[in-house]
């Protein structure tokens, strides 16, 4: 018994010696600090060049609603469509509505729900294919009811990227994504 205990010490000991030497080397660098190298002009951010912004996009809207951001994801979502049309007189109940359809059916949250979307949708219009948020938002809630499966949304994403890919137009994507789809499992 009295060499068990031994045994752990030993071990504890041996974690303990080895976390703090870990922490300690870590915490070294060889390299210099930026601010000691002398005589050079740095900027930590360029801007684009005149000749490389032709054929940028005038906005570019944020891909994703950071985990660490306290913004509701129907919240963003409204902010985005709002910005590409100031006079709409759409609040966030229309998201919510399309989220709390979608919820029952996936392994997601509305935050993942509304990030996956945002990025297909800006994935197939970077390729040339005309996709919109609200739009595959709403046909997703109107048509993942007619299945008793459960998905994961980036798969069920995924899955209507490479359909329309392959030249398919959105109705008939949504028609072959939802038409006796097997479950995916997370």
């Amino acid at each position: 018994m009295a060499w068990q205990f031994l045994n752990k010490a030993r071990y504890l000991i041996g974690v303990v010696v080895c976390s703090t030497s870990v922490t300690m080397l870590s915490a070294c660098s060889d390299e210099p600090e930026i601010s000691a190298i002398e005589g050079e002009d740095y900027a930590a951010v360029k801007p684009i060049p005149q000749y490389l912004q032709q054929g940028m996009p005038d906005y570019v809207p944020p891909e994703m609603l950071s985990v660490g951001d306290l913004t509701a994801p129907e919240d963003w979502l409204l902010s985005l469509y709002l910005e590409q049309n100031p006079d709409a007189n759409r609040q966030a109940s229309f998201y919510t509505s399309r989220f709390e359809k979608i919820t029952p059916y996936v392994h997601d949250t509305p935050r993942v729900i509304a990030n996956r979307t945002v990025q297909i949708s800006n994935q197939l219009n970077e390729q040339g294919i005309e996709a919109d948020v609200d739009e595959l938002l709403t046909d997703f809630a109107n048509h993942i009811d007619s299945t008793s499966h459960q998905y994961v949304y980036g798969d069920l994403c995924a899955q209507y990227v490479t359909l329309r890919r392959q030249n398919l137009s959105h109705a008939d994507a949504i028609v072959h994504l939802f038409d006796n789809k097997p479950a995916t499992t997370p």
